[in-house]
């Protein structure tokens, strides 16, 4: 193995060797070997498989993790009416609080719906067959019954949705498409007080055969 690869990754060449076999026989990367200066150098590529199941765990990553995760919040923007003293905050799914210089700060009644489907190591779930997908309700909503709370999936990248039912306020229950694809999720929560939630997922996992 070359010694960038070695040096990225911060392993031996002995074990980094021991996981590209591993991952090579997984259909994962590819391993092309030459001889250079008299000394074999060896290169790794990762195949579309690979590159599928990287972005599969990256997928199942998020979906646990969910928007709670500060680095995964849409940017807020700051934008001024006319008329204000003061910006106005709008989040990445719309709604807007003004706040004038002066005031105390606000905290705001932001809900989360976290997702945790029980995916492969891969961070896949098989295609056609029926999928659950358990979610819970934390921070300003959480402990309460929402006023109302709908899901939607969609197996086309976001194209087009479809509203999809809970099992007991606990779950999704889906059926997965036959072909290969991914799968987003969107949840659309308002709570007691009229506070409107709408946090959508893309690519929050993918299917396999």
């Amino acid at each position: 193995m070359t010694p960038v690869t070695r040096g990225q990754l911060g392993l031996s060449a002995s074990v980094l060797s021991k996981h590209a076999t591993v991952l090579v026989g997984a259909g994962y990367v590819e391993q092309r070997k030459a001889v250079r200066d008299t000394r074999q150098r060896v290169w790794l590529r990762l195949t579309r498989r690979g590159r599928d199941a990287y972005q599969g765990h990256l997928a199942a990553l998020r979906a646990i993790v969910g928007p709670s995760d500060p680095a995964l919040w849409p940017a807020p923007r700051l934008v001024r009416r006319e008329g204000s003293r003061g910006p106005v905050i709008r989040g990445g799914e719309g709604g807007a609080l003004r706040q004038d210089p002066g005031d105390e700060p606000i905290a705001l009644p932001l809900s989360v719906i976290r997702f945790s489907p029980v995916l492969t190591l891969s961070g896949t779930a098989r295609a056609g067959k029926r999928f659950e997908v358990p979610f819970s309700i934390e921070r300003a909503a959480a402990g309460q019954l929402p006023e109302k709370l709908a899901f939607e999936v969609s197996y086309d990248e976001g194209t087009t949705w479809q509203p999809t039912k809970t099992v007991g306020g606990t779950h999704l229950s889906l059926t997965h498409p036959a072909k290969a694809g991914s799968v987003s999720l969107r949840a659309k929560l308002t709570d007691r007080k009229g506070n409107t939630l709408v946090q959508t997922i893309e690519r929050a996992y993918l299917t396999t055969k």
